[in-house]
């Protein structure tokens, strides 16, 4: 759902889904973490959330990081020094 809305353009919804993830709506999953990273790491004001999701994966049973879920937070760290 989170990646329809970014698609659609509709960043507000995609928001509120990674919130209501974030409180626990819906079991982690490494694909939908990686998505909500890659959602905030490309929108400014939620970088430091893409770090908050990248904690909650830590701490996770079911949704350790991943290379892709490393890739993705270093690329952004990368993206943000140069520019």
């Amino acid at each position: 759902m989170i990646e329809i809305a970014v698609s659609g353009k509709r960043y507000r919804a995609a928001e509120t889904l990674i919130e209501e993830v974030i409180a626990g709506a819906c079991p982690p999953s490494l694909p939908l973490f990686n998505t909500m990273i890659k959602f905030c790491c490309g929108r400014k004001f939620l970088f430091n959330r893409a770090f908050d999701i990248y904690k909650k994966m830590v701490k996770s049973e079911d949704a350790k990081p991943s290379l892709e879920t490393y890739a993705l937070l270093l690329n952004s760290l990368l993206r943000k020094l140069i520019s």
